[in-house]
């Protein structure tokens, strides 16, 4: 499970001429896990910074 996606760690391949997405590569904070909730985390840490309110408003997106 990756918890820090940021578009510098995406990579892409032309397929028919198309842009594809193929992989996630990142060698920091990565951890084996079954809750995609973790994708959340550096958001409400660095967005809402504490902010029960947007915290709320994220998680309801």
């Amino acid at each position: 499970m990756h918890m820090d996606i940021h578009p510098w760690n995406l990579m892409a391949r032309k397929d028919h001429g198309q842009g594809t997405l193929s992989d996630l590569l990142d060698c920091d904070d990565a951890i084996v896990g079954h809750c995609d909730l973790f994708e959340l985390l550096t958001p409400l840490i660095f967005m809402a910074q504490g902010n029960p309110l947007l915290a709320t408003a994220l998680l309801d997106a």
